[in-house]
């Protein structure tokens, strides 16, 4: 080391030859410069980190030249660029700059030959990774990890299909091509395939779904990149509802009948034939308002069957066997059990294995039911029975804003403001559910005025002022 140093007067200096290694892309054979520093020992050090800091450099530049991808080509330009104090920047973004912003670009770069990859550093000259649409989807995992934090194996499937079959689609009808290249003529060229499945009978809501994931692919890939200024030509492209669909767009979904859940569901003779564990997720959702999936996916450590007031509780579970994505953070709850819905909850204390994670539930249940001819043909669904609870709750005269705390909308909506204040008590939810809960074998719920008298009881004893 000390051969690298040199004293001029009382400062020394890094006096070091260039090491052949790096004679393409440093054009000095040797490098001078002031160390600013009398101590010879601390010389020494200042001088080991400047080595090894432009070695660094050097061999950034190296790999620029020879990378062993298109990827690592523009991640080693990009480097270059970090390692001269300048942001990357593709030259369609810069040509965009003030014009002293670009000169001092261009300043930084003088005394370099034109083939040195700090000029195509500088200049925003690195060509984009050639990554084409077929390949993109198995990146999305990656570059969207945030959003996968909480899914079950099931989800997880579902959620990278997802971009699997809009790159699909998109090679079909427009070509395999880089997604670098992607215009606006292919763009519409896969606009125009989803206008045509439209027209076929599919919903602009599921369409739209479809153009807009191709949309997010080609983000995902630019702001990997570090490439914020572009156009995305898929912006803009959604559908609007067709007439048909505006006609019908205040309709709700069917409800199942509520006299269908008292003598159908809750008859364990009609429902003969259908698994236990599938009877059961129906009942605890018909009689709690949960959705489907929220009770399947339910792990043993939230299922409080001893407490006071049984509950299940409904959060995100990010890691373990036990993870789980809940639809919002208004969704995130806890669920009393009143009447059928404990009674199926305690004939499965754990949950339910069979259909933990996975996603056969609803397309069973549906076609035991359109087998059996259990329910009306009329487009009917075991999903109406979410709608059918709040109808219950409506009819009982329980408010608006504690139908939406029972079944985990979001109030903030509701009211159109921000919401303060704490949730509903446990108990009061549980009061909530027995006045339109079914009578069991061994259990019968309460009149509607008793359970509200026992309400103003409650909140009288918490200060609340009532009359």
């Amino acid at each position: 080391m000390t051969d690298s140093i040199k004293q001029r007067g009382k400062i020394w200096h890094l006096n070091w030859r260039v090491p052949s290694r790096y004679a393409e892309v440093e054009s000095r054979k040797k490098l001078e410069f002031s160390l600013r520093t009398k101590d010879r020992d601390q010389a020494v050090e200042k001088a080991a980190v400047y080595k090894t800091a432009f070695r660094a450099q050097w061999e950034t530049m190296l790999a620029a030249q020879v990378p062993s991808s298109e990827r690592d080509a523009y991640d080693a330009v990009v480097a270059v660029a970090q390692s001269r104090e300048l942001k990357y920047r593709p030259v369609q973004e810069l040509v965009k700059d003030p014009l002293h912003e670009i000169m001092e670009r261009l300043d930084s770069i003088q005394n370099q030959p034109p083939t040195s990859p700090v000029v195509t550093a500088a200049l925003g000259g690195a060509p984009l990774p050639k990554t084409k649409v077929s390949e993109f989807p198995e990146s999305m995992a990656r570059l969207r990890a945030d959003e996968i934090q909480g899914k079950t194996p099931d989800q997880l499937r579902q959620w990278k299909n997802k971009w699997l079959r809009a790159a699909s689609a998109f090679v079909e009808k427009a070509g395999d091509r880089p997604m670098c290249e992607i215009t606006i003529v292919e763009a519409r060229k896969y606009q125009d395939h989803w206008k045509e499945i439209r027209d076929g009978g599919r919903t602009t809501d599921h369409v739209n779904k479809q153009i807009g994931h191709m949309e997010h692919m080609l983000d995902a890939y630019y702001e990997d990149l570090g490439i914020t200024e572009y156009q995305n030509p898929f912006r803009g492209l959604h559908l609007k509802p067709s007439g048909r669909e505006i006609k019908t767009a205040t309709s709700r979904p069917k409800e199942t009948p509520v006299v269908w859940i008292r003598d159908t569901l809750l008859n364990d003779k009609k429902m003969g034939g259908l698994k236990r564990q599938a009877h059961d997720i129906a009942i605890v959702t018909a009689e709690t308002g949960t959705r489907a999936n929220e009770v399947y996916n339910v792990p043993p450590p939230d299922i409080h069957l001893d407490h006071e007031i049984p509950y299940i509780s409904i959060d995100m579970r990010l890691d373990g066997d036990n993870r789980r994505e809940i639809k919002n953070l208004s969704s995130v709850r806890k669920v009393p059990l009143v009447g059928h819905a404990l009674e199926a909850m305690r004939r499965n204390p754990t949950g339910f294995p069979d259909y933990r994670g996975g996603g056969s539930y609803s397309g069973y249940i549906n076609k035991f039911i359109r087998k059996n001819n259990l329910l009306p043909d009329n487009g009917v669904t075991i999903r109406g029975l979410r709608h059918a609870f709040e109808s219950r709750l409506r009819v009982a005269g329980v408010t608006n804003e504690e139908r939406a705390m029972l079944m985990g909308h979001s109030l903030k909506k509701l009211r159109g403001r921000e919401v303060y204040g704490d949730a509903t008590e446990l108990k009061i939810r549980a009061l909530f559910l027995e006045m339109i809960a079914f009578p069991t074998k061994d259990w019968k719920p309460r009149s509607i005025a008793v359970l509200n008298a026992e309400i103003d009881r409650i909140l009288e004893e918490e200060g609340f002022r009532l009359r």
